[in-house]
This record gives structure tokens, sequence and C-alpha cells, in this order.
């Protein structure tokens, strides 16, 4: 892809610029990227991205950057791609719309799909390994890996926490404030947990309120208070 810078707009031609050739090993391309510079700045495609009757709604990346999937409608489905080769992977089928996602492993190998019908769907490599329903209505999905606890932020004030290695939903973390009784009609909007393996859940919630849960004794521990619907949460690493 070539730019063309012109003097108020940028115009991108994209059957035009230097290609890699296909030809070339991994290693080749590598050194090709560090020795020529038109090469190293090219911008590429990434291919199949779009949905047939609707357009992508959620994304994730894996742990080590070198895939991405992506849900959408319709119908309901998930497309994983391998981005070194700037191409589809797979494909698969959902059950219902795709409210969020979370990977379970660096290689997208295993994730977990919330659907808008209160179904958890968990899939391996071989496609869906196993199906549940969450208690409630929920928005927002968050893994911990080192206790193999996957989190749901729910619509009603609750957060579901589904131990994978049991197979069965532990009590949930309740959003309660003794001054304020209608805290639990609150809704949930997302869920994110700490980095570094620390045992602390960052909640946010449609009165621009974000709490933090310790989900050793599951007991809320700190609250921000922001101005509006939290719609994105994220720790600094």
């Amino acid at each position: 892809m070539a730019i063309r810078l012109g003097t108020e707009t940028a115009v991108y031609a994209l059957s035009e610029g230097r290609q890699m050739p296909e030809f070339l090993s991994e290693r080749q391309r590598r050194n090709l990227q560090k020795s020529d510079e038109e090469v190293r700045r090219r911008i590429t495609l990434l291919q199949d991205f779009e949905f047939e009757n609707g357009t992508s709604q959620r994304l994730k990346f894996s742990g080590d950057g070198q895939f991405l999937v992506v849900t959408g409608m319709y119908p309901p489905r998930c497309k994983v791609f391998e981005l070194s080769q700037l191409g589809m992977k797979y494909e698969r089928r959902l059950g219902s719309e795709c409210v969020d996602l979370c990977p379970l492993t660096c290689d997208l190998g295993k994730m977990a799909f919330l659907l808008s019908d209160r179904t958890l769907e968990l899939h391996a490599p071989y496609g869906t390994h196993y199906k549940v329903r969450v208690p409630t209505h929920g928005r927002s999905l968050a893994y911990d890996a080192g206790r193999c606890m996957l989190w749901t932020a729910a619509a009603h004030g609750e957060i579901h926490g589904l131990d994978l290695d049991a197979g069965s939903f532990v009590s949930s973390l309740l959003i309660t404030d003794t001054e304020n009784a209608h805290l639990k009609n609150i809704g949930l909007t997302r869920v994110q947990l700490a980095p570094l393996g620390l045992p602390l859940l960052a909640v946010g919630a449609e009165d621009g309120q974000t709490r933090f849960f310790d989900i050793r004794t599951k007991n809320a521990v700190a609250k921000l208070n922001g101005d509006a619907e939290i719609t994105a949460l994220a720790f600094d690493p």
C-alpha cells in the first residue's frame, strides 16, 4: 500500500507500493525488513475481516500477539486470524450474539464466549467444549489464570465466578452499600483483573463508579467515583 500525501488529506493506494515476495522464508523476511526502509514502513491489510451481513463487534488479541479473534453478526460467529500470515485461520458459528469474549490461553486455543441468551460457551481447539447458563445476564468477562476462575460482570449488581476446575459457580461478589439500597439493581458494565497475579478485581458500573474487590476475601476494598457510565477498564502494567 502506498500513501500519497496531499495538502489536507492522505490518499491510500491499495494496489501500489513495495510487496513482500511470497517465496521468502521467515528469516529472509525479517532480514529484508531490517535492511529495506520501504518494506519496513509498508502497510498491509488483514484479509477476510468483514462479515457478510453485519460488522465486527468484539475483538481480542492473543497473549503472544500472534492471533486475533473477532466476533460479528449475522449469523453469530467468530473468526480467528493469524497475524503473521495476514489471513483467517478458522471460523466458527456461535449459538447467539456475542456480548463479550475472553481468551483462556495465549494462542487462542481455548476461549470463553459470553452470549446474549445468558449462555457461556467454552471453546477448545476442536470446537465447542462446554456450555453453561449464567445466573443473570452478563456484560463482561475476565479470566484469572492462576486460580482458573472466570468472572462475569452481570446486569444486577453481581459478579459471578465460574471455577473451571470444578465446573461450577462459586458464591457471587455483590455490590453493596448500607446507604444505598438500590445498588443491587445497578448494572455492571466492565470487569478487569489486576496484572502480575494480584488478587484484585476492578468492576465498572452504570453509576460511574469503579469498585475494587479482594477476590480472596470477596470484599470490596476501594472505590473510584466517575461522572458517567464506565465503558472500559485497564490496569497500568
